[in-house]
């Protein structure tokens, strides 16, 4: 098989996880895709980064790769608890709650993944000389914090 070959499996591949992934979430299938799209990206920034610096390596990259992987599968994993947890509201009926339960972890599990890799990003843009406002940096550690620690985080001063 030629590396041509291979480039078109790998993304026939993530086209197809990304589409079943999209089509499982439904409402949530705009933050698969831009989760998706910062994971590539930051993949990308992080190797020409490495190029830049001439710290590429393979295994480093493999290193990257795998860790985006499990990336997928932590996402993976919060999907099937929201799955499970909507089987058992729909069955036990809301738990006296009175809350319509399509997802919970899953997007919170995507938008924490999503500020990581933009964080990342604008890392590795920085380490390659670009100037990073400020403002961008604060913004999005923000939001992440805010993603992992729930509302009052974002209305907390640190």
């Amino acid at each position: 098989m030629t590396a041509p070959d291979t480039a078109i499996e790998i993304k026939a591949g993530v086209s197809a996880v990304i589409a079943i992934v999209a089509s499982l979430l439904g409402k949530i299938s705009g933050l698969v895709i831009i989760w998706a799209v910062v994971v590539v990206l930051d993949y990308l920034t992080g190797t020409a980064k490495a190029m830049y610096t001439g710290k590429w390596s393979r295994s480093k990259a493999r290193s990257g790769l795998w860790h985006k992987l499990g990336s997928l599968f932590s996402v993976l994993v919060a999907a099937l608890c929201d799955i499970a947890l909507g089987i058992i509201i729909a069955n036990e009926g809301s738990f006296g709650l009175g809350i319509d339960y399509p997802y919970l972890l899953t997007p919170i599990a995507l938008l924490w993944y999503t500020f990581t890799e933009l964080g990342s990003i604008i890392e590795n843009a920085a380490e390659m000389g670009a100037p990073i406002p400020e403002f961008l940096r604060k913004a999005i550690e923000s939001l992440r914090k805010a993603t992992d620690k729930g509302n009052d985080t974002a209305n907390k001063k640190e």
